[in-house]
């Protein structure tokens, strides 16, 4: 993953909240107008409140964030009660291809795991192809029948990874060496 460099994923502090949202507006802005989707975004005090938002740092400097639902609330995206959900993942540009997005994904399936789900369920747009690539890579499978429609006509493409194994195989297509597309 991060040969050489020190990676932690831990949760966001207080005093973190303006970077980490600057961070996740900075990645969704550069797959389209955001809208007022941006709000929401930035607003990492909200949902560090209902949900779990982690950082991964690198030697010091916030390399990315993910956020992750153990169980349905406010960032469900639905009511399913043996689902868990990832949302937001956003690694600044300086990191990308170096393993950080791979790392907050594992980090989420394992905390589904430990939530005891059955699936971890996210969406992506359309015009995210990096995204797309690294959760087929990781074992996600597209699930059709998750997609909407969202704000100004934009797909949100549904994927799902069902966690029946408690051993950690199953869904990982990934080499610890592995980069994040």
């Amino acid at each position: 993953m991060m040969a050489g460099m020190g990676l932690v994923i831990r949760p966001v502090r207080p005093d973190e909240f303006d970077r980490v949202g600057d961070l996740v507006v900075d990645a969704y802005a550069a797959l389209g107008d955001l809208g007022g989707y941006e709000a929401v975004l930035r607003d990492v005090g909200d949902r560090s409140r209902s949900a779990e938002v982690a950082v991964a740092v690198v030697n010091g400097a916030i390399a990315g964030t993910v956020t992750f639902v153990g169980s349905v609330g406010p960032y469900a995206e639905s009511h399913d009660p043996d689902g868990s959900w990832l949302r937001m993942l956003a690694v600044d540009a300086a990191f990308r291809g170096r393993g950080v997005g791979a790392a907050l994904v594992e980090w989420c399936v394992r905390r589904a795991r430990e939530f005891g789900r059955s699936r971890l369920v996210l969406h992506t747009t359309d015009r995210n192809r990096d995204a797309q690539r690294l959760y087929d890579r990781l074992g996600f499978d597209r699930a059709p029948d998750l997609d909407w429609q969202g704000q100004r006509g934009n797909w949100l493409r549904g994927y799902r990874m069902e966690l029946s194994s408690t051993d950690g195989s199953v869904g990982w297509r990934i080499s610890r060496a592995g980069g994040d597309g």
